[in-house]
């Protein structure tokens, strides 16, 4: 017996019954829960395999802060710190607290670094003391112009 394709084994041999065939599964939606299918599959291994912490990047990048950077971490046990990072081991870093307390942390631990930024609070608020006070001197020159020339105005009118 010859050899028929699957799609044919349902309906008479031949190209033009397979065509038909094929044309009617698709309608019925079987290749769309196969595609579908697949494409759900491996939607859910990638993100099984990007929620996997690598401990190798994560070590690089501490490692690639200065000493002494505020930083964020996301341990394993879902807990969240913020210190300023403190001396580097093999195994693992110091990280150093508000209180000035050490605690070892392993690379192992960590899930994610961050790096928090400094505030700007401080300069801002001398960025604007220094725009209020030239708005001040500018205001008290003009006012003294001003009345200046008026003086002087009036004196010419009265003569």
């Amino acid at each position: 017996m010859s050899q028929v394709p699957t799609c044919c084994r349902r309906s008479q041999p031949g190209v033009g019954a397979c065509i038909l065939d094929a044309v009617s599964t698709w309608r019925n939606g079987e290749w769309m829960r196969q595609v579908l299918s697949l494409i759900l599959v491996l939607g859910v291994l990638t993100r099984s395999a990007a929620a996997r912490p690598d401990t190798a990047s994560v070590a690089t990048q501490i490692v690639a802060m200065p000493m002494g950077a505020s930083i964020e971490l996301r341990l394993k046990s879902k807990e969240k710190i913020r210190g300023a990072r403190g001396a580097v081991s093999n195994t693992g870093f110091a990280l150093v607290g508000s209180s000035a307390v050490e605690r070892q942390i392993a690379f192992d631990d960590v899930v994610s670094v961050k790096a928090i930024a400094t505030s700007h609070n401080r300069r801002n608020v001398l960025i604007a003391v220094g725009v209020g006070a030239a708005i001040a001197v500018t205001a008290a020159i003009v006012i003294i112009v001003i009345r200046g020339l008026g003086c002087a105005v009036s004196q010419c009118k009265a003569t």
